[in-house]
Parts: C-alpha cells; structure tokens; sequence
C-alpha cells in the first residue's frame, strides 16, 4: 500500500466516525514522492526517443519488472525483466517502420502511479501510412524500482483504469 493510500485510510477512519479524504493533501505528498522517480523516467524516455533504447543506466527496471501490453488491443501480453522495453520495441519495429515514443507529459496520481502521455509515430511496413498516436503509460514503483509498466491505449483509458473522474493536477 502507497504512502497516499495509508495516508487516506487513516483519514477515512478520523475523528468523529465522519469519513474524509485526503485527496487534497494526497497529490502534494505523491509528488513529493514521485519526482525523482518522474524525473529518472523522463531521462529514461528521452533515451529511448533518441537511441530506441531504454537505458541501463541509472538502473529503474529491476529484474522483477513487468510491461503490460495494452489490454484491449494488444493481446495483453507481458514482457519481463530490464529487457521488456527492448522487446516491445522489437516486436513493434515488425510492423512499424522507425518507430518512436515520446513522452509529452508526465503526471504523479494520488495512488502513487506515475502517469505519462506519449506519443508514438512511425509508419506502418506494410502500408507506409503515418502512425501518430497517443497513449498513456502507468508506471507503478516500489521505491525506487519501477515495478510495473502498463500501456493503454488512451489516456481517458488509463484514468478510467486508475479509478480517476478527473484527471489529477500535475
């Protein structure tokens, strides 16, 4: 369980019965918290825009990391290990031609996920038709460890799938 989420169920047990959120303090305490790991991910996405190579170093995706694949287009399927960027670009260089990612906006949810927008172009090898498209990652961390990665295909997808009305400040 996340700091902010201890945080909030502490709160909803409060004074008097009475149930209150702490939504309002819970984005400043998970942005405290995510910033360095935001800001190694942004070198990360850099790396990969410039190399299409997530870099090693600093070392973010531990061996015990997980890439979900998009779970409504994708097959869902799961990469693994420091490796599994390497393999979802490999997999995506087969039908997409100089595929690149950029991350355009990086985005600390109250759960403590890390919620970044890019934007993925290249053109299709058979076809040659332009691919330009958003997505939203959601990156999960223990600690310093990214622990998870997982691609939607939208970012309305990605909030929708972190329980979010609206989109969190940030």
């Amino acid at each position: 369980m996340t700091l902010a989420r201890k945080a909030d169920v502490r709160a909803r047990a409060g004074a008097g019965g009475r149930t209150r959120s702490l939504t309002a303090l819970a984005p400043a305490i998970v942005r405290r918290m995510a910033k360095p790991n935001a800001e190694r991910l942004q070198a990360g996405y850099e790396a990969l825009a410039a190399t299409g190579v997530w870099p090693a170093e600093p070392p973010l995706l531990g061996p015990r990391f997980e890439l979900h694949q998009d779970p409504l287009l994708d097959d869902a399927r799961i990469f693994r290990g420091p490796d599994a960027p390497a393999a979802l670009m490999a997999l995506t260089a087969e039908s997409v031609s100089e595929p690149t990612v950029r991350a355009e906006r990086f985005i600390a949810t109250p759960g403590g996920e890390i919620l970044v927008i890019v934007r993925v172009s290249g053109h299709g090898r058979a076809s040659g038709i332009a691919i330009n498209k958003e997505q939203a990652h959601v990156w999960r961390f223990e600690g310093e460890e990214a622990r998870e990665m997982t691609v939607h295909g939208s970012p309305d997808e990605a909030r929708r799938a972190l329980g979010l009305d609206e989109w969190p400040s940030g």
